[in-house]
């Protein structure tokens, strides 16, 4: 999905940004509920903007604060807690998308020449990409390709490319793949440059998630 922040004014805001697994989230899925239900009636909508009637007094805004600042503390079963605290985030998202109490924005206008190429990058993001072979794919100049896709995106090509391989990594190590392994996995062509780039992106080396 396009995804960039479109500031109108000089009015202060916070960006706050979760990445969340599919396999946590349907650990916890059975019969009676699928805490994945806000995402798909998002995708039903159309939106994934989101806007919710007094947020701050709301209790999705207490437990995202309480998580945030858990993530700063080491006290007993910090971890457990963590755990505890966005599921609780999860269920009450769910709550307010099943009783109706959020908004759906429509979304901001986006290229369906840069949606092509997300999907393109989403599809090949294991070979070796280019800036010339995706533009070539798509029958687009590759210097009005850039611009365009960073004028939507906010990203440029390349660091898109890097965020999604490192990300996909991090869950393959995650789900018990070795890390060299996930480093081909995922893209990369050698070990050091997957090393520099994941350690750059998480401020952690790849080894640092066994020991989480």
């Amino acid at each position: 999905e396009i995804h960039r922040p479109i500031i109108h004014d000089d009015s202060h805001y916070e960006r706050i940004i979760i990445y969340i697994s599919p396999s946590f989230l349907n650990n916890y899925k059975n019969e009676n509920y699928d805490l994945n239900y806000c995402f798909n009636k998002a995708k039903a909508e159309k939106s994934n903007v989101l806007r919710i009637t007094m947020a701050e007094k709301s209790k999705l805004y207490q437990v995202c604060k309480e998580l945030e600042h858990s993530l700063h503390e080491n006290e007993y079963a910090s971890e457990l807690y963590q755990n505890l605290l966005f599921l609780e985030l999860m269920i009450h998202l769910n709550r307010c998308a099943l009783s109706n109490n959020i908004n759906y924005i429509v979304n901001h206008y986006s290229n369906d020449k840069v949606r092509q190429v997300i999907e393109f990058i989403h599809t090949h993001l294991k070979e070796d990409l280019t800036i010339d072979m995706i533009a070539d794919a798509l029958y687009i100049n590759k210097h009005y390709l850039m611009h365009l896709f960073k004028l939507e995106t906010g990203y440029t090509i390349g660091n898109y490319i890097t965020s999604k391989r490192l990300i996909l990594a991090k869950e393959l190590i995650q789900n018990g793949v070795p890390v060299t392994q996930a480093c081909y996995e995922c893209g990369y062509k050698n070990y050091s440059s997957f090393f520099r780039a994941y350690k750059k992106h998480y401020n952690d080396a790849p080894k640092d998630i066994l020991r989480e």
